[in-house]
């Protein structure tokens, strides 16, 4: 219990955010990619569990975070830039359909 209290405060020296948030976070987090995907899959694999991308960054950012590392500057820089091209790219990939498949409007004239 003491490496969770030591872990959510060392993520409040960070963010700003409250401890309880962390924990928070965590277990609804855990919660979701762990029985949530066993929920929608329909059946439980742990090996498909064990294989989400997002829990191992999880682990590696808690563990990170819990031993005061830090990122490289030129790794920094590009996960900041390929953040900031997210929403864009949604939408341009989200606007850009074909004019094939143009939304049909009720009772509109051909």
């Amino acid at each position: 219990m003491d490496l969770i209290a030591e872990w959510a405060s060392t993520f409040s020296t960070y963010t700003g955010l409250e401890p309880w948030a962390f924990s928070v976070f965590l277990v609804v987090f855990g919660l979701q990619m762990s029985l949530g995907l066993v929920l929608v899959a329909g059946r439980g694999q742990l090996g498909q569990i064990v294989r989400q991308p997002v829990l191992w960054a999880t682990v590696l950012a808690v563990f990170m975070v819990w031993r005061g590392l830090a990122l490289p500057d030129w790794l920094a820089n590009t996960t900041d830039l390929l953040a900031g091209l997210t929403i864009p790219l949604m939408l341009v990939t989200l606007y850009s359909t074909p004019s094939s498949k143009r939304a049909a409007l009720p009772n509109a004239r051909a």
